[in-house]
């Protein structure tokens, strides 16, 4: 963390750290912006299972390294309510992720001390032993059958964001164009929708932000942030209205200055609103659109 900020003007450093906080990944970091109501159920069933576990037995050392995990989620949840109002030092201390690692203990505090109970349990009521062996292959079973459905059938990958979930098949279609048809350089750059994830990884080409990759160095972060507002961003205040629909919103104008600025060389967004522009690929939802291969002046050139 201090290699990262060491010699960056405070203020960079400031907004860089409100951006990762606040916009990207309050989600994480922010407890404002947390859905606590599943967790806490899952707290209240580890601190069942604790409960019921001997404490002569070695898993009572990993509860007693939930409860430690704890401790450090509740002194971020103290920080944020000491530091409401004042978001320059709230982002400051809350980035450093006080709440990711219960995130992994309480869970695996449930499954390890439910599988102690279970086995204790076993030695009073016979039963119970193949009637959970049962359960737990039926779930497995599921798990893993509902997994291989999802790659034999081509459906998208999980949590993707619009447009690729709605339209899985015809945007890998469209990057599998860009990636195997001989038409597209490979140092191509393009400007792709905004939340989209996968560009990357179907076609081998370079975008010039994309809302999941945000880099870590606060120079950066601003950069990704700036980025992220010259091409998407509509001006509206509330959080419905912030960010264009499409990239084919902006207009033909917008997207041939923003290609230049950004050295892009073409442009993969949704079929509708169609655009005066060179079109070099189009299916059922996606088109490839052709920018300016005229003179470019970039943020580096300024």
């Amino acid at each position: 963390s201090l290699r990262l900020t060491w010699g960056v003007d405070p203020r960079v450093v400031d907004l860089a750290d409100q951006i990762y906080v606040f916009e990207r990944l309050g989600h994480h970091l922010f407890p404002a912006g947390f859905s606590v109501l599943w967790f806490a159920a899952l707290l209240f069933l580890w601190l069942a299972v604790r409960w019921q576990t001997p404490e002569t037995h070695a898993a009572w050392r990993l509860h007693a390294f939930v409860v430690g995990t704890i401790f450090i989620s509740l002194a971020g949840f103290a920080i944020a309510y000491a530091t409401a109002g004042r978001p320059a030092l709230a982002a400051e201390l809350l980035r450093f992720y006080w709440f990711r690692l219960t995130d992994v203990m309480v869970p695996l505090g449930v499954a390890v001390g439910g599988a102690v109970i279970i086995d204790h349990a076993r030695a009073r009521k016979a039963w119970i032993s193949p009637a959970v062996k049962t359960m737990l292959v039926v779930l497995a079973v599921w798990q893993v059958g509902q997994n291989g459905y999802e790659q034999i059938g081509g459906r998208p990958m999980r949590n993707l964001h619009e447009p690729e979930e709605s339209h899985f098949d015809d945007w890998r279609d469209a990057c599998r164009w860009i990636a195997t048809a001989g038409q597209i350089p490979a140092d191509a750059r393009f400007l792709t929708p905004r939340a989209c994830r996968t560009f990357k990884w179907y076609t081998g080409r370079a975008e010039v932000v994309n809302w999941k990759d945000i880099p870590q160095d606060p120079r950066s972060i601003v950069e990704w942030w700036r980025r992220h507002q010259m091409l998407h961003a509509t001006g509206g205040e509330t959080p419905k209205d912030r960010w264009f629909t499409s990239l084919a919103d902006r207009g033909e104008d917008r997207l041939i200055e923003l290609g230049r600025y950004y050295h892009a060389d073409y442009v993969l967004t949704e079929n509708w609103p169609p655009l005066a522009l060179p079109v070099v690929f189009a299916n059922d939802s996606f088109v490839v659109y052709r920018l300016s291969d005229s003179g470019s002046v970039g943020p580096d050139d300024e």
